[in-house]
């Protein structure tokens, strides 16, 4: 019989116990799936824990983007099919233990990132700018970026001087519109204190 003790992580991977241990462990509904890890089902699914999976899976050098980062902060109830992630201009791309990422390099200012867990991930200001600047934004995006501002405080304004401070930054007049949209929802103009309780 399956037992996890206080000797094991919170989040468990194949590195801690045997896969098919965990497999059967899982079937008999001790622990869940987190992504390509596993929690006991007394511990909840939160940011914490889905941080500390996609850690596990791409350790300290790469910093969780757009849907993975949606996806720890907790707006996507599911993992993304490839992690989206991102290293600085000056680190060099490594080979993750998963297979299921996509890697960009790029450019990051102080307050772009936050640790979450042991994992990097952008900030909801970070996230929401990477958003609105997608040559992909659709209805999808454009919740997002809803969600971003109107529950985690990504900040408006922030994102507007950045896209208004970059140099021969393509798309930024979509952008704008893009955030002006949702702040004619209003969602912007809601106090921060009742965003988490409304």
């Amino acid at each position: 019989m399956f037992a996890v003790t206080r000797l094991l992580p919170s989040v468990l991977n194949a590195s801690d116990l045997p896969l098919p241990e965990l497999a059967a462990a899982r079937l008999d509904g001790e622990v869940y799936a987190i992504d390509e890890c596993f929690a006991p089902i007394d511990q909840a699914n939160t940011s914490r824990a889905r941080a500390h999976a996609l850690w596990s899976l791409v350790g300290d050098r790469a910093i969780a983007e757009g849907e993975s980062a949606l996806w720890i902060y907790g707006h996507l109830n599911d993992p993304p099919p490839r992690h989206t992630l991102c290293v600085p201009r000056t680190n060099r791309i490594t080979v993750f233990r998963t297979g299921r990422t996509i890697v960009r390099e790029t450019r990051m200012a102080e307050g772009d990132t936050q640790l979450i867990d042991r994992m990097q991930v952008t900030s909801p200001t970070r996230t929401a700018f990477d958003l609105v600047m997608s040559p992909a934004f659709g209805s999808g995006e454009h919740a997002a970026l809803v969600w971003l501002i109107g529950r985690l405080g990504a900040d408006v304004a922030a994102c507007r001087s950045r896209i208004g401070t970059t140099m021969r930054l393509p798309g930024r007049r979509a952008a704008l519109d893009r955030l002006e949209a949702v702040a004619d929802l209003g969602v912007s103009n809601q106090p921060a204190l009742t965003r988490y309780t409304s």
